[in-house]
């Protein structure tokens, strides 16, 4: 199939005044494509127009038909023939027949009688229809005027003479003189016409003129309907009466003629028979409308005399009808010209299907009973028919017996019954004498059964006590007739009882909830039956006294829930139960929603990526004939035309269709997935309410129950619960996240504040005013923003917040409720305590930085890794940094008061104002599992031992995780000695002195000193050996000059020896940036006073990147082992602290 180009030539020439075409060549079409055209016709003239509208295309011309038509009349008659039967001279008979107009345009008719009738001459005067008058001649009704007249009223085939019928209605008997009488007198009549019509026709503009219709000697005339309209696509009904004054045939002729110039008139024959006799009846036809067997119906004959005599009558019943039908008097006289009246007595019988015979259908149930009355000297008796259409007054009950079994004395059954009538007339019928334990419904028992109808009855059994019941259903009819039905059944007194046999729930939303409460009492505390009524069936064994177990069973699918559903109730003792109705829609029906929108959607990308597709192709194609015009216009040649080729420059289009697709199946439509919440969310729009009744039964047995399912319980002490539950559509749904109305915040870092919102909209037709539930005021959730009132279509967005302050799962429900329908919002998060493990090497708790040259700074990196399930947001900050620093710092320093708990944790600072420490990155977040490196600098300004500062690691801007020291050294000279004892106070002064240069003090002969403690433990019998390490260290600097590595040498070391110390080793070298340690050990000489402190001094040389010497003062002295316990507790205290 080839796409082709359509171009519009012309239409016919002489339709040119009359239409307009308006068509816009849409270029080159594809096969299966359409293009419109826009005809438009404006009618000048009221003529038919027939013609063609032509097209060009490349297989070839085509034309296409077009016709504009005027308005027509299209009239028939349902018959063309009248007849009227026999009938007795005086009476009136009437028939009817049916104009139709079949046709658009309406017209004016005229409907008038032409037998016998006068000829009328044309003139212009207007007519009574309206109209001027053409060339209508009506003429009476001899051969000749028939001939004339029926040249277009009548068919060929149907033209008689008249003078036939009225040789032939002169052939019959009694009236023969009159019949051709009267039709001489109307040979005449007509001969005066047509003199008439040739003066009229002298004199045409003459007004008609009518004289007297001898045609009314038939007795046939027109009814009062005679002239009229008749619209289009309508109908009209016409009347022509019969009231024959003389015996005989008649044929008349009627004729309907239109104002329609082009519609034909309409030819109607009349035929009937009149007969002369001198005693009749009035009415030929005793219709006793219908009957029932054995009811007795009476009607009256009146009999007519038209004779001058008095008159014998008799009259006669079949011998069939006899023993049904009677005529009373059977014989009498009739007075001269008076009426006689006669009394028929119809008594229907069960066996008239067998004796009438021939005169009664048993099929249908119609009597046709011929009656004859007959004159004394009349040889021709007077006929007339009794007609009656019998039925049975039969009732009949689809059942004969009902047996209602046994039923608590707190319910009730029911039965259904049908109740048919058999009669083809409606009977009323009622439920009389009825016990106080039974009653029947609807209407309590009465109503009205049409012809041949069956209603559904229901019989309801409402046992009063423990007994065994019989007794019969009595049905009577309105003619007294009784139907029976057998009942019988057993009253049983249950142990338990309910408090509410029927639980009315309020109108309940689709996922919203209702409650309600029932008490099952126990009240069998006695088995005395004179004193108050006991439990049994019937007339059995009285149930025992005691403890008596129940259980519920709700049925399958029903949106309940009893609590408890299984229990046992001690005597005089009652047990709360609480039934819950949510009602919800069923899972398959939102899988099919969510099937069939998602096939939708499916449907909808696959048919814009089509179009998509198709327009870049025409693109193309467009592209590619605008280059190939391009390339013919530069040739000067066009190609050549090949038959079922297609033009080279034009490409095909490639694209079929829409790509097929695969719906989802409905096990994909799961409860997790945006699918199954947007079905949910359309169904709930487009839901109807709906009411549901459910009846749980209760099984009863003696004694404790045991497991679920297990009771041994007996159906005839089963009690019945009936819930009606209401089901309508709900006034709020949620709208953000596909309408699911769960809010998860997932897991949140303990101080964490998550904000998330929900959208809900109203999709009732009214303005509501919401209110909702509290959240718990001690939980992690809060709503944020007040509701407001929403009008119909209205939305609104709830921002609730989640902050856990405990490492577990939380879950609560926010109710919104709308006045009619509550909207459960679940809202749940878990509450995670983050963990960060810090990896850092740490000196009694403390980050020691090191030693550096005052003025450079000094690198060192730690790790922190996350070993919680969620991201952390951190901050490092320092205590130098805080703003409580400086209130912190308003103590007395240590030296002077000693205070376990010391504020202030901060030490020596830079006097030029920036941080001594600094760490990068301060603050950022770390993966799950992740792990952060952090760059600590040491900067210093000044040399000190004192620098210090205090780390807090901050999880979320809220809570603490780590907490640490940080401290170093800052030095003047690469070498230097660490570890001794403190003799200098940590905190610096305020004011500051101006150093003293390395030549002042060599002028003045001062080394500096250190003080190097050490302790010997004494023991009961000895001394044991006191031994402490002091450190010589080196200063890894920055400047190149100097060396990487530095020297030490203790000197005269042969003075200390005798006084017990040792130190080991005397000399060695120190890398750059590390501590090497010097072991001094001291051992009391023999002879040594305990009490007695030792004191001596050493001189160690430093060499560096200056030679500097420091004079090591030791002291040593011994001490109990109490004393030492004591003061390494002390100093782990000061430590820590």
């Amino acid at each position: 199939m080839l796409s082709c180009i359509c171009v519009y030539i012309n239409i016919t020439e002489h339709l040119k005044d009359f239409i307009e075409i308006q068509f816009d060549p849409p270029g080159q079409m594809s096969a299966g494509l359409t293009c419109e055209m826009m005809v438009t016709f404006k009618p000048m003239i009221n003529e038919d127009l027939v013609g063609e509208v032509n097209f060009l295309s490349q297989t070839g011309p085509f034309s296409i038909l077009l016709k504009c038509t005027t308005k027509k009349c299209d009239l028939s008659v349902d018959t063309n023939k009248v007849e009227f039967g026999t009938t007795v001279i005086g009476e009136t008979l009437k028939r009817t027949f049916t104009l139709t107009n079949n046709g658009a345009l309406g017209t004016k008719y005229e409907f008038f009688k032409l037998t016998g009738s006068k000829l009328r001459t044309v003139t212009t005067a207007e007519t009574s229809l309206g109209r001027l008058t053409t060339a209508d001649t009506l003429r009476g009704g001899t051969p000749d005027s028939l001939s004339m007249m029926k040249k277009e009223a009548a068919p060929p085939g149907d033209k008689k003479p008249d003078q036939e019928i009225v040789d032939k209605a002169s052939q019959e008997g009694g009236g023969t003189s009159i019949d051709h009488q009267g039709t001489q007198a109307e040979a005449d009549a007509m001969s005066g016409t047509i003199g008439d019509v040739e003066d009229g026709e002298q004199s045409p503009d003459l007004a008609i003129s009518e004289i007297e219709d001898y045609g009314s000697l038939d007795g046939m005339k027109v009814g009062p309907m005679s002239t009229g309209e008749v619209g289009p696509f309508s109908s009209v009904k016409l009347e022509i009466i019969w009231q024959p004054h003389i015996p005989g045939k008649v044929f008349t002729e009627f004729l309907i003629s239109f104002s329609d110039p082009l519609s034909e008139s309409i030819s109607i024959q009349a035929l009937a028979n009149a007969i002369d006799v001198p005693v009749w009846v009035e009415r030929q036809t005793v219709d006793l409308k219908i009957c029932m067997y054995d009811r007795l119906y009476q009607d009256t004959i009146i009999v007519n005399n038209r004779a001058t005599t008095a008159l014998r009558l008799k009259f006669e019943v079949c011998k069939e009808l006899k023993n049904h039908l009677e005529l009373l008097p059977k014989t009498g006289y009739i007075q001269a010209q008076s009426q006689f009246s006669a009394q028929l007595k119809f008594l229907p019988r069960k066996s008239l299907f067998q004796e009438a015979g021939k005169y009664f259908d048993k099929e249908t149930g119609v009597l046709e009973a011929p009656m004859i009355i007959r004159v004394a000297d009349q040889t021709q008796p007077v006929p007339f028919t009794v007609q009656a259409v019998v039925t049975t007054s039969d009732m009949e009950f689809d059942i004969t017996n009902i047996n209602f079994g046994c039923c608590t004395i707190h319910e009730s059954v029911k039965t259904r019954i049908r109740l048919s009538n058999k009669s083809i007339l409606p009977q009323e019928y009622g439920f009389v004498g009825l016990p106080d334990y039974v009653e029947v419904q609807p209407d309590d028992g009465f109503g009205t059964l049409l012809p041949l109808e069956s209603i559904d009855l229901d019989v309801i059994f409402s046992p009063k006590k423990a007994r065994e019941y019989k007794f019969e259903l009595n049905c009577k009819s309105i003619i007294n007739r009784e139907f029976k039905i057998q009942c019988e059944g057993v009253g049983v007194h249950p142990p338990l009882d309910l408090s509410h046999q029927v639980i009315h729930f309020a109108a309940t939303a689709l996922y919203d909830v209702s409650t309600a409460t029932v008490h099952v009492n126990n009240s069998h505390i006695s088995t005395n039956e004179f004193t108050h009524p006991v439990p049994r069936i019937g007339k059995g064994e009285i149930v025992p006294v005691g403890p008596t177990s129940f259980e519920f069973k709700i049925p399958e699918g029903a949106p309940l829930t009893i609590s408890p559903s299984v229990g046992t109730i001690e005597p005089g003792k009652k047990c709360r139960v609480q039934v819950r109705f949510a009602p919800q829609l069923e899972e398959m029906d939102v899988r099919k929603e969510g099937v069939r929108m998602a096939s939708k959607a499916m449907e909808a990308k696959a048919q814009k990526e089509y179009q998509e597709a198709l327009q870049k192709e025409k693109e193309k194609a467009d592209d590619a004939l605008k280059s190939g015009n391009k390339g013919k216009g530069k040739d000067g040649k066009s190609p050549a035309k090949g038959k079922g080729r297609q033009s080279p420059g034009v490409p095909t289009l490639t694209v079929a269709g829409p790509k097929p697709f695969t719906p989802p199946t409905l096990e994909n439509i799961t409860k997790d997935t945006p699918a199954y919440a947007a079905a949910l969310g359309s169904l709930l729009r487009q839901y109807k309410s709906c009411f549901r009744t459910y009846v749980i039964p209760c099984y009863v047995a003696s004694g404790k129950c045991g497991n679920p399912g297990e009771l041994p319980y007996t159906n005839n002490n089963t009690l019945y619960m009936e819930v009606h539950c209401p089901v309508v559509k709900p006034t709020l749904v949620a709208i953000s996240d596909h309408g699911k109305t769960t809010l998860d915040f997932g897991e949140v870092s303990l101080g964490q504040t998550i904000i998330k919102s929900v959208t809900i909209q109203n999709i009732s037709k009214k303005t509501i005013e919401l209110t909702s539930s509290l959240l718990d005021t001690s939980g992690p959730f809060l709503m944020l923003n007040a509701l407001r009132v929403l009008p119909p279509d209205g939305t609104h967005t709830i921002l609730i917040s989640f902050t856990p302050e405990a490492g577990r799962v939380f879950h609560e429900v926010l109710q919104i409720n709308s006045g009619t329908s509550v909207l459960h919002v679940t809202v749940m998060g878990e509450g995670v305590n983050p963990i960060i493990n810090l990896d850092m090497p740490t000196e009694n708790g403390a980050f020691d930085i090191g030693a550096v040259l005052a003025g450079e700074y000094l690198e060192r990196t730690f790790k922190m890794q996350n070993s919680s399930s969620l991201s952390i947001d951190y901050s490092i900050k320092l205590e130098s940094l805080s703003l409580l620093r400086h209130a912190k710092s308003q103590e007395l320093p240590s030296f002077i008061k000693q205070d376990e708990k010391m504020k202030s944790l901060v030490g020596t600072q830079n006097n030029n104002g920036q941080n001594v420490f600094d760490l990068v990155p301060s603050e950022g977040r770390i993966a799950p599992g992740a792990t952060q490196e952090v760059t600590v600098t040491f900067a210093p300004d000044h040399p000190s031992d004192h620098y210090s500062d205090f780390v807090k690691i901050e999880l979320f801007g809220k809570k603490e995780s780590h907490s640490f020291h940080i401290k170093g050294m800052a030095k003047k000279n690469v070498m230097f000695v660490h570890g001794v004892d403190e003799t200098t106070v940590n905190v610096e002064s305020l004011s500051e002195s101006p150093p003293s240069t390395l030549e002042e003090e060599e002028l003045k002969g001062i080394l500096p000193s250190v003080l190097f403690s050490v302790k010997s433990i004494a023991k009961e019998s000895e001394f044991v050996p006191g031994s402490r390490d002091i450190y010589v260290g080196c200063v890894r600097t920055m400047a190149v000059s100097q060396k990487k590595n530095g020297e030490f040498q203790f000197e005269n070391v042969q003075a200390i020896t005798s006084k017990g110390f040792n130190i080991d080793p005397q000399r060695g070298m120190v890398e750059a940036g590390n501590l090497k340690p010097v072991t001094v050990t001291w051992s009391p000489p023999p002879g040594h006073d305990p009490n007695e402190p030792v004191e001596a001094s050493i001189i160690l040389t430093l060499k560096g990147d200056i030679t500097e010497q420091v004079k090591v003062m030791l002291r040593a002295y011994v001490v109990s082992d109490v004393e030492d316990k004591t003061d390494k507790t002390e100093s782990t205290e000061n430590t820590q602290t």
